[in-house]
């Protein structure tokens, strides 16, 4: 390795640099992964021998790499290229020929100098000049070898006068600062080619240089204040790319008003870019060209923070984002826990039959043509089939050997008339009564079932799964990677747990098995708490708008009831709601909210 490069890995500020300008947000040495979305610090920098490296402790991300790496991973190229660009920034032009024994500086003395001594045929040369004294700050020439890719060189002005080979130091000046300074409005192309098509029409466009991995060491302070538009190329690197400018134009200390160009909707081919959508349109007038610009930007997204309330917004109004209900009324509206993106926990102790509780829920789903996914980690798939079955035909004797062997008939029946349920409600059961699973074998598992399109995923229990790290670590980990999977595929999450032993059925946060982390972490809480005497109690009524009377009390027996410690998206926080589990069928039937 190049000296050069060596420095840059232990550089420990350049590191944090590329990982905030990738969208990193750091506290200390620990960030929020920029290659995941990832709402808490699950990943930081470290030093070892002397090179500081950035690791991400998710397990469905695990990233890890010195800067190099972290630049190839934002660049979506191998290492390798970012080593020879990198190298080849630090060589004067005339060694990438045969690279041999350094060279005293060359300074040219003027632009037609420069490009006398490109290696190869130039296909355009972008001065980036300072609006204060039109000085050149920085030149910047695009080539190509034969046969080869289109390639850039940089040049800085020499103290003596003329142009050195190399970048000017960072932060690097952005494209076209000259016409920045007259308008409020400026669009960002990934490229000065781009930027220049649509400034010959009046447009005032910008970029930075270096490419798309080097928006983080330009200065975008020219944009402040005004509204600026995003163009990406029709790439991930596009994208990427005007993410990232997106990030610094919003730390800026007078952030511009932004504007985000949808590549995939404007007719360009892959890859395509600004200067492609232009070119489409070559035979037209610049007036008619002009118009079609003007016509993107009207149909432009804004950013910003409200961008995500108004997605929510829109997403709801159509449809797209609303709560699964539970088979249960007042369970499903009161506590609105099944919305894309969240988190239920069901906890209970021994006996509170849960599991009965969550089976039944998902056979109902399913029947709803709800896509459904269950892992299930204690006993077989058949065991749990035959539990559903009974509760499918209304007959707890089916889980019963002795009355199946005494009532063959009913049983036969009552297995053929559910058969084809079974068939297809059995695909949707994971199940690993024979071996340990671990909680990133689970996260794993979760991941998949959401990329394929499982609307709600449950485990039963999370409790058994095993960890080879510290509990507390290994519970933060599977529940991000998680969370991560099911906000990103529009999923739901219920994870089936225990009380801590030696809490008596307490049923409050604190209690729970996995800790702080399950409390943190999840949106719904439920808690079912089982009665071995049947308890008499007071119930409310609940009108249609789920507002709830106390006048319309009655008196009611339950012997299970469901506490509502957490419901973040509905009103039921702190509400019980009496049950009856009925043996018979091993159903439960919902009572009422309970007056305390």
């Amino acid at each position: 390795m190049s000296e050069a490069t060596d420095k840059l890995r232990a550089d420990h500020e350049a590191l944090i640099g590329e990982l905030e300008a990738a969208g990193a947000h750091f506290t200390g040495n620990s960030c929020r992964c920029p290659f995941h979305e990832d709402k808490h610090a699950s990943a930081g920098i470290y030093e070892t021998g002397g090179v500081w490296r950035f690791k991400c402790q998710v397990p469905t991300c695990g990233f890890c790499g010195d800067i190099f790496d972290v630049r190839a991973r934002v660049a979506k190229r191998p290492v390798e290229d970012i080593l020879r660009a990198e190298s080849a920034n630090n060589r004067p032009p005339d060694a990438i020929s045969s690279p041999a024994t350094p060279k005293a500086e060359r300074v040219f003395a003027s632009f037609d100098d420069v490009e006398r001594a490109i290696p190869g045929q130039v296909e355009g040369r972008y001065t980036y000049t300072n609006p204060d004294d039109d000085a050149v700050d920085m030149l910047v020439v695009r080539f190509r070898k034969a046969g080869e890719g289109k390639r850039f060189f940089q040049y800085k002005p020499h103290p003596a006068g003329g142009f050195t080979f190399g970048a000017p130091p960072k932060p690097w000046p952005i494209y076209r600062r000259d016409l920045l300074r007259h308008d409020s409005l400026a669009i960002v192309t990934e490229g000065e080619k781009s930027s220049d098509v649509l400034n010959a029409l009046g447009i005032i466009a910008t970029t930075s240089p270096g490419g798309s991995g080097n928006a983080s060491n330009a200065d975008w302070s020219p944009l402040g204040g005004k509204s600026v538009f995003l163009w990406p190329d029709f790439d991930e690197a596009g994208e990427k790319y005007m993410s990232e400018v997106a990030g610094l134009l919003d730390r800026l200390k007078d952030p511009p008003t932004v504007h985000w160009i949808e590549p995939t909707a404007i007719g360009v081919p892959l890859k395509g870019d600004a200067y492609d959508f232009l070119e489409q349109r070559a035979g037209e007038s610049d007036d008619f060209k002009r118009a079609a610009i003007f016509a993107l930007l009207d149909n432009a997204e804004p950013l910003g923070a409200s961008r995500d309330v108004g997605t929510l917004i829109e997403d709801t109004i159509s449809g797209k984002r609303k709560a699964i209900l539970w088979p249960w009324c007042k369970v499903g509206k009161l506590a609105k826990a099944l919305l894309p993106g969240t988190l239920t926990i069901v906890c209970g102790p021994p006996g509170a039959t849960k599991s009965f509780w969550l089976l039944e829920a998902l056979a109902h789903w399913h029947k709803e043509e709800i896509p459904v996914a269950v892992f299930e980690l204690e006993e077989d798939r058949a065991y749990h089939l035959l539990r559903s079955l009974a509760q499918q035909s209304g007959e707890s004797g089916m889980t019963n050997d002795e009355w199946v062997k005494n009532n063959p008939r009913l049983a036969r029946e009552h297995y053929k008339e559910h058969q084809s349920f079974l068939d297809s409600f059995g695909r949707r059961i994971w199940a690993a009564p024979d071996k340990q699973v671990t909680l990133d074998a689970l996260a794993e598992w979760v991941i998949a079932r959401a990329k394929e399109g499982s609307r709600i995923i449950a485990i039963d229990p999370v409790t058994i799964a095993t960890t080879n790290d510290k509990p507390w670590i290994a519970d933060g980990r599977f529940l991000v990677a998680c969370k991560t999977a099911v906000r990103e595929y529009n999923a739901s999450l219920i994870l089936v747990t225990h009380p801590v032993k030696g809490t008596k059925g307490k049923a409050d946060l604190d209690s729970l098995a996995g800790g702080a982390a399950y409390g943190r972490f999840s949106q719904t809480i439920f808690w079912l708490e089982y009665h071995s005497q049947p308890r008499d109690v007071e119930v409310m009524g609940v009108n249609e708008s789920m507002g709830i009377s106390v006048s319309q009390k009655q008196s009611v027996t339950i012997n299970r009831t469901l506490h509502m410690s957490k419901t973040r998206n509905g009103i039921g926080q702190g509400l019980a709601i009496g049950f009856k589990f009925h043996k018979a069928t091993l159903c439960s039937e919902e009572i009422g909210v309970i007056i305390k």
